[in-house]
């Protein structure tokens, strides 16, 4: 039980961890108590200028944003109007605090990254310990049209005041919802095709787990440059708590897969929820699948919601050292492939201001 922020601190000095990163791994698991009327709240986050803060001061990062649960129990994390605090002790304020709703288009990397939600992620259902059916829907249901597509681009435009998409990083296609791959691959190449008539020529990243055959990675070799991540989410009771399209795939197609975008020299890595599972079981799959990607996986952090998703937790899970110590033998293993997270890429992960010994540098500002 951590009483204070020295406590915290102490628990920081104690595994070389920066203590920003391990107050932000907390707020992630625990999210926050607060009077707002949400399920999900986001929000920027500016820590107060003192020394628990000081290496946000040195690397000169100022401000953060996070999207948590709101929680009527267990939290140690309380909003109090724009003041955040750690059980008594304020850490910061907090600004543009919004209901976390399911949007259809929504930005990353301070507006360069366009991620886009197209078949109504707060429609998909399955998962056990998915967040979405606590989150208002404000997506549109169906955005594969020409017209529907074509609309988000032209708000993009007129919100960030630029006359082309050039100056984007990627374009995200961000969703499990497609029927089939057929589908799925159909509307990788239709957002190919109209963003490049905006302008980009940038790199589409695909997350889900629809793209499973030979036949498709060789297709998919036409909208260059292409990054895919594989939403696997976790390791074992894949048909107890994943939805049946995610839960068919055993972990030795997932390989499959994976190698196959990997061998083509595609962005290659999978999605991974922390908490659910022992961490030394964890280590070891991770190590197995290291040969199949070349990206860092997205690891988030689970985010229970709701008393039965809490009992969802591995036991350890409930205490802040296993995703502590989860943190350091994840960067043992991927330390060597110079693999390292991307700041503005995952809201709830492990990694913040430093990742093993070398700092993170990069917009954390959507």
């Amino acid at each position: 039980m951590i009483n204070n922020l020295q406590e915290l601190n102490e628990l920081a000095i104690s595994y070389d961890l920066p203590f920003e990163d391990v107050l932000f791994i907390n707020l992630n698991r625990q999210g926050i108590i607060t009077d707002l009327n949400y399920e999900r709240i986001r929000f920027y986050f500016s820590p107060l200028n003192n020394s628990y803060f000081e290496k946000s001061i040195k690397q000169r990062v100022n401000e953060y944003f996070f999207a948590v649960p709101t929680h009527s129990g267990f939290s140690n994390f309380y909003l109090r109007g724009n003041r955040l605090f750690f059980k008594k002790e304020e850490i910061g304020k907090v600004h543009n605090i919004h209901n976390d709703t399911c949007d259809s288009v929504y930005p990353r990397r301070n507006g360069t990254v366009f991620n886009l939600n197209t078949q109504s992620k707060s429609l998909c259902r399955g998962c056990a310990f998915c967040h979405t059916f606590k989150q208002s829907a404000n997506d549109i249901i169906n955005l594969t049209s020409k017209e529907f597509i074509g609309e988000q681009i032209i708000k993009w435009l007129i919100k960030y005041k630029i006359s082309n998409l050039s100056n984007l990083f990627r374009v995200d296609v961000v969703t499990g919802c497609f029927d089939n791959e057929e589908k799925a691959l159909a509307h990788l190449f239709f957002v190919r095709k109209i963003f490049s008539k905006f302008g980009f020529n940038g790199e589409i990243f695909y997350y889900g787990s629809e793209i499973t055959s030979k036949v498709a990675f060789d297709e998919l070799e036409t909208i260059k440059p292409f990054s895919f991540c594989l939403s696997l989410e976790c390791f074992k009771n894949r048909n107890k708590l994943l939805k049946k399209q995610k839960g068919i795939i055993s972990l030795e197609n997932a390989k499959r897969i994976l190698e196959m975008s990997k061998k083509r020299k595609f962005g290659t890595q999978f999605s991974y929820i922390l908490g659910l599972e022992p961490l030394d079981f964890m280590i070891e799959k991770m190590k197995e699948f290291l040969p199949y990607i070349n990206r860092l996986p997205v690891i988030n952090i689970f985010q229970p919601h709701t008393p039965h998703q809490k009992k969802m937790l591995d036991s350890n899970a409930l205490r802040l050292e296993y995703f502590l110590n989860a943190r350091k033998h994840l960067e043992k293993i991927f330390r060597n492939k110079n693999y390292k997270p991307r700041t503005w890429g995952n809201y709830r992960c492990l990694w913040y201001l430093k990742f093993g010994k070398e700092q993170l540098l990069g917009s954390r500002l959507p």
